[in-house]
C-alpha cells in the first residue's frame, strides 16, 4: 500500500485546519481566512483524489466506484458551512455524509459475495434513508432550501466540524489503497471510518446544536452506528483482517 502521499496531505490539511482556530476557545475565525482555508482544503482533497501513486492502487472495478464517491460527499459535506446555525449545518453535512454510506451500500450489493456483509449493507439503506427524509423534512419546515444555499461562512465552530470529517476522509482513502482485492473486506474497513466520521459529527451537533429533535437524531446516529462499528471491527477479527491503520 501507497501510504506516504496520503499521510503527508493528512498531516498538511490538519495543520491548516488545527491553524485556523482562535486562542479564545470559540472556534472563531475570520471570514477571509475561512475562505483560503475552504480553497486550500478543497486543493488538498482533490490532489489525494487524483494522485498517481494512489490511482495506481485503484485496479477494480468496486474501488474506482469507492473513488468516484467521496468528491461529491466531501463537497456536500462542506455545505455544513453555509449556515450559522449549528443544526442546520449539522443537518446539511449529514444528508450528503448518509447518502455516501448509502452509494458505499450500493456497491458493496452490486460487487460483494459475503452474504453477512451484504445484510450489513443492506441493514444501512434501510435505516440510513429514513433519516435522510427526517433531515430533509426539518430543512424544508426551516424554510431552507438545500438546492438554493447562500455562500459558504465561517461559523464560530468551523474549525470543530472540519476537524470532525477530514480524518474519515483520509482513513477511506487508505482504505480503498490498501489492496485487499475483496469488496467485502473494502467495504468494511471503509465504512468503519465512514461511521467514526459521523459519531464525530454527531458529537459536534450536541456540543453546539440546540434542537431537541435534530439532538434526539444525534444520540439515534450514534448508538446505531457504534453498534454497527462493533460488528465491523467483530467480522474483521473473525476473518484475521489488518486495518490499514
Amino acid at each position: 500500500m501507497h501510504q506516504s502521499v496520503l499521510a503527508a496531505t493528512f498531516v498538511a490539511v490538519s495543520a491548516f485546519v488545527l491553524g485556523g482556530c482562535s486562542n479564545s476557545g470559540e472556534d472563531e475565525m475570520s471570514s477571509s481566512h475561512s475562505a483560503a482555508q475552504h480553497e486550500e482544503m478543497n486543493a488538498m482533497h482533490d490532489a489525494m483524489l487524483s494522485d498517481p501513486e494512489l490511482l495506481a492502487h485503484v485496479d477494480q472495478d468496486w474501488e474506482r466506484d469507492y473513488l468516484a464517491l467521496m468528491g461529491p460527499m466531501h463537497e456536500g459535506m462542506m455545505d455544513a458551512l453555509r449556515s450559522d446555525d449549528p443544526d442546520i449545518g449539522f443537518v446539511l453535512g449529514m444528508i450528503p455524509h448518509h447518502e455516501g454510506a448509502i452509494a458505499m451500500a450500493q456497491v458493496e450489493l452490486k460487487y460483494g459475495t459475503d452474504p453477512q456483509v451484504r445484510a450489513f449493507a443492506q441493514a444501512i439503506i434501510d435505516s440510513q434513508q429514513p433519516e435522510i427524509d427526517m433531515m430533509r423534512a426539518f430543512l424544508k419546515d426551516q424554510g431552507v432550501d438545500p438546492d438554493n444555499l447562500p455562500p459558504k461562512g465561517s461559523p464560530k465552530w468551523e474549525s470543530q466540524y472540519l476537524r470532525s470529517t477530514m480524518p474519515m476522509h483520509d482513513f477511506m482513502l487508505r482504505a480503498i489503497v490498501h489492496d485487499y482485492n475483496d469488496p467485502d473486506v473494502g467495504f468494511i474497513v471503509g465504512m468503519i471510518p465512514h461511521h467514526e466520521g459521523a459519531l464525530a459529527m454527531a458529537d459536534f451537533v450536541l456540543k453546539h446544536g440546540k434542537n431537541a429533535e435534530i439532538k434526539a437524531l444525534a444520540l439515534s446516529i450514534i448508538n446505531e452506528q457504534q453498534m454497527e462499528i462493533s460488528q465491523f471491527q467483530q467480522y474483521l477479527v473473525d476473518h484475521k483482517i489488518k486495518t490499514p491503520r
